[in-house]
Formats: structure tokens, C-alpha cells, sequence
């Protein structure tokens, strides 16, 4: 293979894989649309997700709190969940992004938790 033929490859590997970002920017970018803004301090979300594509995969049941701009999750230690988490890496780790999530809520909103 010519030295121009290896580049041509490089090239087109480079544009499949910068088309594959773009998809994928736009599908999250999509999911967080539809999920709305990252609710306030103290508010409380609960999903259900699987750890598997497996349509008879376990479901697992999770919470999370908003405390001081990050995310406070249940979780067990099989699967850890690496918290506090960003508003995103929640979104992520519930399924959101790769549609192994079941149901994902906004369960409650208190007021006066002072995280200062």
C-alpha cells in the first residue's frame, strides 16, 4: 500500500470516528433536552437501570441527592456508583445515555438544606 493510500485510510478512520462523536454529542445532548435542567439543591431523583442489555437483566433501584453542586447516590458495592457525581455522570450512570434505564423521576424537592 502506497504511502497516499495509508493516508487516505487514516483519513477516512479520523471522519468515521468524528461522524460517531457527533452522533453520540447529539444523542446526549438530546436525552438532556428531554430530561430538562439539573434541578436545585437538596432535590432527590430516583431511577431504576440494568447492569445489562439483557431484556431479563436484574433492575436496580437508585436515589440520589443534590447536595453542594454534586450528585449523592445510593449503591451497593457491586456496583459502585463512583459518587458524588456531576449532573451528566448521573445521567450517564442511570442509563440515560445507552438505554439501560427503566424509569428515571424527580422525586422531591426540599427546601433549606444549607450546603454552604
Amino acid at each position: 500500500m502506497s504511502d497516499y493510500a495509508k493516508l487516505m485510510k487514516q483519513a477516512e478512520l479520523f471522519l468515521e470516528a468524528a461522524d460517531r462523536i457527533a452522533t453520540e454529542a447529539a444523542d446526549r445532548k438530546a436525552v438532556t433536552e428531554a430530561v430538562g435542567p439539573e434541578p436545585e439543591e437538596g432535590s432527590v431523583v430516583v431511577f431504576k437501570k440494568r447492569f445489562s442489555d439483557s431484556s431479563n437483566a436484574t433492575i436496580y433501584v437508585f436515589a440520589a441527592i443534590r447536595i453542594a453542586a454534586r450528585w449523592y447516590i445510593t449503591q451497593s458495592s457491586q456496583y459502585p456508583a463512583k459518587s458524588p457525581l456531576t449532573w451528566d455522570s448521573l445521567l450517564e450512570f442511570a442509563g440515560l445515555y445507552n438505554d439501560r434505564n427503566e424509569d428515571f423521576l424527580f422525586a422531591a424537592s426540599w427546601v433549606g438544606i444549607d450546603s454552604e
